[in-house]
Parts: C-alpha cells; structure tokens; sequence
C-alpha cells in the first residue's frame, strides 16, 4: 500500500521550477554601539553616525530547487525579475560564487532602482544556484528586508527564506552523531538503564491491574457459584479457575 501511494504520488505530482532566494548572511560593514567623539564616519559625503546610518552587506543564494528548469520563455515577458529592499538604498551589487558558469557570465546583476537589483532572464537550470552581495545603506531605526518581485510561469512567488540566524548552529544529526567513543558508551548504557527502568514500571503497573482484576473475579465467582452445605463440587472449582484465569 505504502509504495502503491507513493507511485501515484509520484505520477500525478506536477513537475515545476522553485526558483528560491536565501539570505546566507547579512553583517554591518562597520559595527559602531557605541559613538565616539574623536572618530568621523563618512560614507559619500554623508557623516554616517550623525545621521544615524549604517552599512549592512547581504548574501543573497539564488536557486532553482524545483523539479524543472527555468526557460527565457517562462518569465514574464513585459517584466523584469529581482531582489527588492523594502528600506534603504542599494550602494553596489557584485556576484559571488556560483556553481554555474552560464549564470556568472549571464545573470547580470544591475542595480536599476535606489532599493531594486534586475537579473537577465537567463535559463536557470535546476540544482544551479548563484550568490549575490548587496551593500545596502539604511537608517539604524529601520532595518531593511528583501522581497522578491517578477513573475515566472508554474511557480507562484519567489520566495525569500532569511536563514543567516541559522549560521554557526548545530544541525540535528550532527548533534546525533557529536562526541567521542566514551561519549557514545555513555549514551549507550543510560538509554538501556532508562529502557529497563520504563520496562520495568510497566511490568509493574501491568501485574497490579491483573491482580486486582483476579480479586474482583473472585469475589465475583463467590456470588454466582456458592458453595452447597458448605461443600464445593468439582465442576464448580473448575469453573471459579477458569473465570479467575
């Protein structure tokens, strides 16, 4: 049954591109708390702490995590495709890694608005990606986020995922799979002194149900088969053994 519902699953599910925008990492170019009398931060004429402004770098991993590439003809023909800045302004845009070369020499990342970046459209193969590195300037009170805009046909929106809080944690089976040999001994003994413990209150909790059930029965065996002048036969007997059992 299992396998026959996956094969339908399989069978009837669409095939489509997922083209998904990541932020790896975003980290200030300059991280200042606390403001110094002496120290005069300038950034094209404009004193960066007297106007309350900072720096902020975004890694942005553009990806194709769908089943299906992405074809020139798929993207909206009468618009264009990109990363927007909900706040701030885009200062520079320069292309990172890639594990495609078609994508580092076509994709063109070019800032055509003070908050928006437009890529080519470019045919975006499945399980290719591309890195972006936005520097944005934004007030400190009003940090920026990242939208995604453009249209592409089978897929609904690009979505953008922030996963730079998760940079520098432990992923789950690396903490299963974290420590030395004594450290796995010792997991080892304490889940099987844990088991005998659970076994063990089962067993006992299962053996005081039973024999509470087996006093119940024999009061209650006492009531339907009473003895005669004193005097148990022995299809009674067999009867009071076999309803206490």
């Amino acid at each position: 049954v299992g396998f026959g519902v996956f094969a339908i699953y399989a069978t009837l599910r669409e095939s489509r591109p997922n083209l998904v925008a990541e932020i790896e990492n975003q980290s200030d170019v300059l991280d200042v708390h606390r403001p110094l009398r002496d120290l005069a931060l300038s950034f094209r004429g404009q004193d960066i702490q007297q106007q309350n402004l900072n720096l902020r770098i975004f890694t942005i991993r553009i990806s194709n995590k769908g089943r299906e590439d992405v074809l020139q003809g798929q993207y909206d023909q009468e618009g264009t495709w990109g990363i927007r800045i909900s706040s701030g302004q885009i200062i520079e845009v320069r292309l990172g890694t890639t594990n495609s070369p078609y994508l580092a020499s076509r994709i063109g990342p070019e800032i055509t608005d003070a908050n928006a970046v437009t890529l080519k459209k470019v045919i975006f193969e499945r399980d290719r990606f591309v890195t972006l590195e936005v520097l944005v300037l934004h007030h400190k009170e009003a940090p920026p986020h990242l939208r995604a805009f453009g249209n592409i046909a089978g897929q609904d929106e690009i979505a953008v995922i922030d996963i730079s809080g998760q940079r520098g944690k432990t992923g789950f089976w690396a903490q299963v799979i974290g420590g030395g040999s004594g450290v796995h001994v010792t997991r080892f003994i304490g889940y099987i002194a844990v088991l005998i413990v659970v076994v063990l209150c089962i067993a006992g909790i299962s053996s005081g149900i039973s024999a509470i059930q087996v006093r119940r029965r024999r009061r209650r065996v006492n009531k339907v088969l009473p003895k005669v002048d004193g005097k148990d036969s022995g299809a009674a007997r067999f009867l009071r053994r076999a309803y206490v059992s």
